[in-house]
């Protein structure tokens, strides 16, 4: 209901100044909106609580200070050809990205140590239908090797 409301209200007062940039940012708004909403009444729910400052606020902050360097400097790189630029700027704010969650504590050495897990495979990760289609030619290449 509050959702609703909100979105209703944002559109009748901002749309007639400000056309579809204003829809669109009304549309990021509410769900961005909603899903606080949702996850509020989910960690009500199930009793659970999370550190919202190092899970939501600090990637948060984070990322809008990676983006501006990029955004700023892109008007300069006017001799470069806009892919160039823009892939220059992409680049830029990614490592200033995960630069800031690091010295934030957003991203600790655990943190990259599971992601790390998560890159790497493993035969005990297959999972069980792969590992059934797969087994044949795994017992070909042992049989081969031995």
């Amino acid at each position: 209901f509050a959702d609703a409301s909100m979105r209703t209200l944002l559109v009748w007062l901002l749309l007639p100044y400000t056309g579809l940039p204003g829809y669109l940012c009304i549309l990021f708004f509410s769900v961005i909106f909603n899903a606080a909403l949702s996850l509020h009444r989910l960690c009500k729910v199930t009793r659970l609580s999370f550190p919202l400052g190092k899970l939501v606020v600090r990637p948060i902050l984070c990322s809008a200070c990676a983006v501006l360097p990029g955004t700023l400097l892109l008007p300069f790189a006017t001799s470069w050809p806009a892919w160039i630029s823009l892939c220059a700027a992409l680049l830029l704010s990614c490592l200033l990205y995960a630069v800031l969650l690091r010295i934030t504590g957003a991203c600790t050495k655990h943190d990259l140590s599971y992601f790390k897990s998560l890159l790497r495979p493993s035969l005990n990760s297959i999972s069980f239908i792969t590992f059934r289609f797969l087994n044949p030619y795994i017992e070909h290449i042992r049989q081969c090797g031995t």
